[in-house]
């Protein structure tokens, strides 16, 4: 699974499948759902070097996430650069995919779970 990433650089090229243990697709977005976006604190966890990040009423705007994370706040991770300033209320769509890896940021040797937009 090919798609574009920025870290740093708009044309960047990932391979969800190098970096993602068993990437795979949760749901498709093909209606608009509200999202801020954020930055993670220092410390947190981010994906492959990208800290800024959708934040999303799962509860409210995805139900079946939210069913399954008892989350109701979520994170999502874009594999594109988001061009808007922190804390802009936006609208995604896309393909979410869920992702386990260890490009998270942190010292530590583990994994971590991601949910990505493929936009």
């Amino acid at each position: 699974m090919m798609m574009s990433c920025s870290n740093g650089q708009e044309n960047e090229d990932i391979d969800l499948n190098a970096l993602c243990i068993e990437p795979d697709i949760l749901i498709e977005l093909t209606e608009a759902i509200p999202a801020k976006v954020r930055v993670v604190e220092d410390g947190q966890p981010f994906f492959n070097g990208i800290k800024t990040y959708y934040e999303v009423d799962a509860e409210t705007h995805l139900p079946s996430l939210f069913e399954i994370n008892g989350e109701k706040t979520i994170r999502i991770f874009p594999v594109k650069k988001i061009k808007s300033d922190e804390g802009s209320d936006v609208e995604i769509t896309g393909k979410l995919i869920s992702c386990l890896t260890g490009a998270h940021g942190l010292v530590t040797n583990d994994y971590k779970g991601f949910t990505l937009l493929e936009e």
